[in-house]
């Protein structure tokens, strides 16, 4: 099944934009 797959990239950017927001501020 994908749906495994789809909610781990989902987690990935969720990651992404916490780190990115960290760096802003």
């Amino acid at each position: 099944k994908r749906n495994a797959l789809l909610w781990r990239d989902m987690y990935r950017d969720v990651l992404v934009l916490g780190l990115l927001n960290q760096r802003i501020n």
